[in-house]
């Protein structure tokens, strides 16, 4: 194939969206570019939800006022690795400066944790939400749980100063901060 024709591939094999609000349509719209050559739609339910709680997330704890931030969402259908590739983004303060978050992690800090660190007991759901409902405070552990059940694979997450490939159990410090929040999760095709 002529590198030429190649350059269009992603273009054609790519869907992004992009918004300040949390609108499962948003989600939808993405789910069904995945899902449109697959016979198993099922395999994107989860995909589906993690999108609506990164978009929710965003609306939430992305700056001081509900609502200000844009968030992208994406998906790549990877034919090739038989995979649905999902990146959620915001530029908000990202996890280690939101508002909900900053008085634990300050006195998490106090006890010696690390920022690779805390971010990996979010993850494991060891962390509770301030608010104490109950309710509150599954998002990124859901997401976490949906790779260790397969549902999907490579999570990745890139936030504050923080790298994670959660699959592989890299958390890592970066040397510089970014501004807001990177998730990034693959669905395969066929789950064995």
């Amino acid at each position: 194939m002529p590198t030429g024709s190649r350059k269009g591939a992603i273009v054609r094999q790519d869907l992004s969206q992009h918004s300040k609000r949390a609108d499962g349509e948003y989600a939808k719209k993405l789910i069904d570019f995945a899902g449109r050559d697959e016979g198993t739609p099922l395999r994107l339910k989860v995909a589906y939800a993690h999108l609506v709680e990164c978009m929710g997330n965003t609306h939430q704890h992305a700056s001081q006022n509900p609502g200000e931030q844009t968030w992208w969402g994406s998906v790549f259908r990877d034919t090739r690795r038989h995979c649905d590739c999902f990146t959620f983004i915001d530029m908000g303060v990202g996890i280690f400066n939101s508002v909900e978050l900053s008085t634990r992690l300050q006195i998490y800090k106090l006890t010696g944790f690390r920022r690779t660190q805390i971010l990996k007991e979010l993850l494991e759901g060891k962390i509770p939400s301030s608010t104490g409902q109950p309710y509150r405070g599954k998002g990124l552990p859901t997401i976490y749980r949906s790779g260790l059940d397969g549902k999907i694979r490579r999570l990745v997450i890139l936030t504050n100063n923080v790298y994670a490939d959660a699959a592989r159990g890299e958390f890592l410090s970066l040397s510089c901060e970014v501004k807001g929040v990177i998730l990034y999760w693959e669905v395969p095709h066929e789950r064995s």
